[in-house]
């Protein structure tokens, strides 16, 4: 009985801290986002789609809501995608991130409401809880409980899946994070699929970097369920084993990871394989600017050789390839395009 009624807690705790922490960045990032247009503005830079980005951040100057601000700052990100103008910063596209854990326990709330209602049964003092209605009324989402739509499930061919791989450092992370609140696709991430011990040693290092490491049978059932318009379970960190992260199909879900393409029961699923290339040199560079230098020696003596064993079996079982040396706009362009192509067929 008192599991269920911490768990509740939890979320509620969850939902207060995350609003208090999106409020602050949202504010940082449109008051950055501000200046930066009026020095845009300021030099005559000018462009389609400029007026309603000023629109946008002159309304969320006089915005005091919390929801509102969510929506605002969304609708700014896909537009300045959209238009080109790449104004937000890669490192905020973490309070993306935030947004979405938000939304997340809010929505748990609603698609329990049944389990609500048993908790409220459970503890008749109901423990200065909040209704459901009450927090729905703050959170703008009324009394009308989250509910996943599946109209638009056809059949496996109605979902369409897109293969992102390359090295480490190579961008595929960072572009399909930074495109996903403007697509609104499903993202896994290969990285989340790391068991608790490696699969083997290099050098006297544990060896990340080579399919034993990866539970590779657990995303080969997790993106067949997808396949077949069921929610699946992935996990929310690597090295975890833990599947404790609720994910929906949608037409569009992308996977990004390294040796994605190396297993042909993961690549029989895709309708599209991408593959991000990189120079040896520039992985190390990008991996030292990454990680420090206390990572040097494990790349150099266990990253980079396997990346050189892989590279060309990867290659062989890609449809398109892009120049991963490329500025992180170009390859997160090429993503987009990629992305939009396959969207318009679904």
């Amino acid at each position: 009985m008192s599991s269920d009624y911490d768990k509740f807690k939890w979320w509620l705790g969850e939902i207060e801290k995350e609003e208090s922490k999106l409020s602050y960045n949202v504010s940082k990032i449109f008051n950055s986002c501000h200046l930066l247009f009026k020095l845009l503005e300021k030099y005559n830079i000018s462009g389609e789609g400029f007026s309603e980005i000023g629109a946008m951040i002159e309304k969320f100057t006089n915005s005091n809501s919390f929801e509102e601000n969510i929506v605002l700052f969304t609708q700014l990100y896909k537009k300045s995608i959209e238009f080109g103008f790449f104004m937000i910063p890669l490192p905020y596209i973490e309070t993306l991130e935030r947004m979405r854990k938000t939304q997340y326990h809010i929505w748990q709330l609603f698609a329990d409401s049944w389990y609500y209602n048993k908790l409220v049964r459970q503890y008749n003092d109901r423990r200065n809880w909040p209704s459901r209605y009450e927090i729905a009324r703050k959170y703008g989402f009324r009394e009308k409980p989250f509910i996943y739509d599946n109209s638009w499930y056809q059949g496996p061919s109605s979902v369409k899946m897109i293969g992102i791989c390359g090295p480490s450092c190579s961008g595929k992370s960072t572009s399909c994070k930074s495109l996903r609140p403007y697509f609104g696709y499903t993202l896994i991430q290969l990285d989340r699929f790391f068991k608790k011990q490696p699969g083997g040693v290099c050098h006297g290092y544990p060896d990340w970097d080579i399919e034993e490491s990866l539970m590779i049978d657990r995303l080969i059932a997790c993106l067949d369920q997808l396949k077949h318009g069921e929610p699946t379970l992935i996990p929310s960190k690597g090295w975890t084993e833990d599947f404790n992260r609720l994910i929906y199909p949608k037409p569009i879900i992308v996977i990004e990871g390294f040796l994605l393409f190396l297993n042909n029961n993961i690549t029989s699923f895709l309708d599209k394989r991408v593959f991000i290339d990189l120079s040896e040199e520039n992985l190390l560079k990008r991996r030292i600017n990454r990680d420090g230098l206390q990572n040097k020696e494990y790349t150099i003596k266990c990253v980079i050789p396997h990346y050189r064993k892989y590279r060309q079996v990867l290659l062989n079982n890609t449809e398109l390839s892009i120049n991963g040396e490329d500025n992180p706009a170009v390859i997160r362009n090429e993503i987009k395009k990629i992305i939009e192509r396959m969207k318009s067929s679904v």
